[in-house]
């Protein structure tokens, strides 16, 4: 039996969404301040979010949480549409070759969080929140690329 016809959904396929460094997370983040990004592509109104993939110039604590609408975080919670997170710590970053490669990369692992695009609006809806006292910089000093497997669920 395929994997896309186990569990309680028929799904659609594993597939990968991605930021782009030079269009998403680009300005400068102070601790405790989120910046938040709607990426288009999604597969499905309804998803998995398998793994959280992050590559960054710098080596910071940040959370990456997603939200069900382009509204993001709202002062009535009723209507904040905030479905899960994932948090790092800077000891997660991996440097795999320091000579000529900056970047750090961090992994989520192995995940199972349920996320619906409320607004139908095929978005995926990311917020980097800079946990790191330094705060992130801007531009390429700050370049953050965050990858998210998930698997797209039958609508």
């Amino acid at each position: 039996m395929s994997r896309s016809e186990t569990g309680r959904h028929r799904t659609k396929g594993i597939f990968a969404i991605r930021s782009d460094k030079d269009t998403h997370f680009t300005g400068a983040v102070a601790v405790g301040i989120t910046e938040n990004e709607s990426l288009a592509g999604l597969e499905s109104d309804k998803i998995t979010i398998l793994r959280v993939l992050v590559t960054s110039v710098e080596n910071l604590a940040f959370t990456i949480a997603f939200f069900g609408a382009n509204t993001f975080q709202d002062t009535d919670i009723d209507l904040d549409a905030y479905t899960g997170e994932v948090q790092f710590v800077a000891a997660d970053g991996v440097r795999m070759n320091a000579a000529g490669f900056p970047q750090y990369y961090y992994d989520s692992g192995a995940l199972e969080m349920p996320y619906i695009d409320a607004l139908n609006s095929g978005t995926l809806n990311v917020a980097y929140v800079c946990r790191d006292a330094a705060g992130k910089q801007a531009g390429v000093l700050g370049s953050v690329v965050v990858t998210v497997g998930y698997e797209a669920l039958q609508e």
